[in-house]
């Protein structure tokens, strides 16, 4: 007679444990992902989470298909130079319809060129100084020259009356004679001996 095996208490709580370990281990069939029940295998779409697909594109701003030039804007750009109002002149428009080059330059702005500078610093009259005998006619005389005429004096050399033509007529302005008067002079100076300074301590 062949041997039967049966399970006693033991062995069923044994194995009923390990049922529920791997039932616990299982989702029901009942639950769903996004609305698709777990009764066969889901395939989820972006559609499906609200995605867009990867195909999907966008068109550019006025541009009539996908990945095409854009050419405009949610607002235009208008650079005017000095209040300028003829467009491409003084006033250029920017939309997107087109690439738009601007070159401010300095006349374009009403400032001046390194040449206009340099114009007006030589048309400066620039005051010279010209020594001279004696004053020439007022006909004959330069506006911007300080004539230097020889004033005489101890040091003739290094003496020279100033004048210059204001308004048709020479006006003396002064002379470069050097007054020293008041400063102290060598003969205004004396040597003191050392006995003297003894005597002062």
């Amino acid at each position: 007679m062949a041997t039967k095996k049966f399970l006693g208490t033991t062995g069923l709580t044994a194995l009923w444990s390990k049922i529920k370990t791997l039932v616990a281990s299982y989702v029901p069939t009942s639950r769903k992902i996004n609305n698709k029940a777990l009764t066969t295998d889901i395939s989820l779409t972006a559609a499906d989470v609200g995605a867009a697909a990867s195909s999907h594109t966008h068109n550019y701003a006025g541009s009539s298909t996908a990945g095409g030039a854009a050419n405009s804007v949610a607002n235009g750009l208008t650079l005017k130079l000095n209040g300028g109002a003829t467009e491409g002149t003084n006033m250029f428009t920017f939309n997107g319809s087109a690439v738009k080059n601007v070159n401010i330059t300095p006349l374009a702005i009403g400032a001046a060129t390194a040449t206009d500078i340099a114009t007006a610093i030589a048309a400066i009259d620039k005051i010279s100084k010209l020594i001279v005998a004696t004053l020439p006619s007022v006909a004959s005389a330069q506006q911007n020259i300080i004539y230097l005429v020889p004033g005489g004096g101890s040091d003739a050399s290094d003496n020279y009356d100033e004048y210059m033509l204001i308004n048709g007529a020479f006006e003396k302005l002064g002379n470069t004679a050097i007054d020293l008067s008041e400063y102290v002079q060598d003969s205004d100076l004396i040597e003191i001996t050392s006995a003297e300074i003894d005597a002062l301590v």
